[in-house]
């Protein structure tokens, strides 16, 4: 069968996810009801870790500004998307949001560890 298949790059994933983390803190400042990030935790880490090398980086951090600036969150470094509170609801919720999809996860707090120097090398590409 020869078929096209359009699809998201891994650079837009990686944006839409960090942005979903920025709004989860807004709206625990807003004490709204929030679900658990743990997927996108998850998600973040194994493309960060699988493709990070491969990722065009280069304008990502400006293009990843604009994408937040339409809803209205925005972020000066890593430490904005690992709001503590976000990080506490996800590690909580870790098992119950996971455990069924990704029988061999690995702990949050090696995904958390992992991920914020992903992002930081990630923030600090070449733009």
């Amino acid at each position: 069968m020869d078929a096209a298949v359009l699809t998201y790059s891994l650079e837009e994933i990686v944006a839409e996810k960090l942005r979903a983390l920025l709004q989860q803190a807004r709206m625990l400042d807003e004490h709204r009801w929030i679900r658990s990030r743990a997927r996108d935790f998850n998600d973040l880490w194994r493309i960060l870790r699988q493709f990070g090398e491969s990722l065009v980086i280069g304008g990502f951090r400006r293009r990843l500004a604009e994408k937040c600036a339409v809803r209205a969150v925005e972020f000066e470094g890593v430490e904005d998307f690992l709001d503590a509170r976000v990080l506490e609801h996800a590690a909580t919720t870790w098992q119950d949001w996971l455990g069924h999809l990704v029988p061999d996860s690995p702990s949050f707090q090696l995904v958390a560890g992992e991920l914020k120097i992903q992002l930081q090398l990630l923030l600090d590409g070449r733009d």
